[in-house]
């Protein structure tokens, strides 16, 4: 128990890093929404279910 862990000063970086990234990925997935009409129109799916659709894959990865 006296011996102490060696925690590396990156750390932090590291975890900045990944919830970046993490959110970067988040908005990858909101990236569709500008262009939603046209996804509508070609799948002939009303706007809820199109919202339904991009909105889930975001909240699923948060």
């Amino acid at each position: 128990m006296s011996q102490t862990s060696k925690l590396s000063p990156y750390r932090w970086i590291i975890e900045v890093l990944l919830l970046l990234l993490l959110t970067a990925q988040s908005f990858a997935w909101l990236a569709p929404a500008p262009i939603l009409q046209e996804i509508r129109n070609g799948l002939g799916i009303s706007l809820s279910s199109a919202g339904l659709i991009i909105s889930i894959i975001a909240l699923c990865i948060g």
